[in-house]
């Protein structure tokens, strides 16, 4: 049975309707992608599995920043081969591919803040960042924990 006021109106009529995060048509979509979370988290992390050579076999000899999976033309290239072949191909697998390519591109952005990443490359091999954040400069001999030399001999 349904309430109506005296005026003829129901109540809260007057009101906006709630807002259901589950009535937006995206969301209900994002979760339909096969292995979001994963895909999604390998997409975050596949460009620092070049610290692995970075340390273990380069031993620091490149900045690991200009490695080939942190250099943004270089995925450009590859999403724009493969998207369209996937919305041919595979079209059950493009949400996923999307949802891949947003991580890694959100990956480089973040980047891009402090580390340095090849935005022009094969252009300039300049690492552009928004904030350079100085190394530390202690003196050789000093302790790193500057302390007064009350705590260590070095000082």
């Amino acid at each position: 049975m349904r309430r109506v006021r005296a005026n003829g109106t129901e109540p809260h009529a007057d009101r906006a309707p709630a807002l259901r995060i589950w009535n937006v048509p995206t969301l209900k979509q994002l979760w339909n992608i096969p292995y979001l979370l994963p895909v999604a988290l390998l997409g975050a992390v596949l460009p620092d599995f070049d610290t692995i050579w970075f340390l273990f076999i380069d031993q620091g000899a490149i900045h690991y920043n200009r490695y080939w999976v942190h250099i943004p033309p270089f995925w450009a290239m590859v999403v724009l081969v493969v998207l369209p072949a996937m919305a041919v191909g595979a079209r059950g697998y493009l949400g996923t591919a999307c949802v891949f390519s947003a991580a890694l591109l959100m990956h480089l952005l973040l980047d891009t803040v402090s580390g340095g990443i090849l935005w022009g490359a094969w252009f300039s091999d300049h690492l552009c960042s928004l904030v350079t954040v100085p190394a530390p400069t202690i003196a050789i001999g000093c302790c790193p924990f500057y302390c007064t030399g009350a705590l260590c001999q070095n000082c």
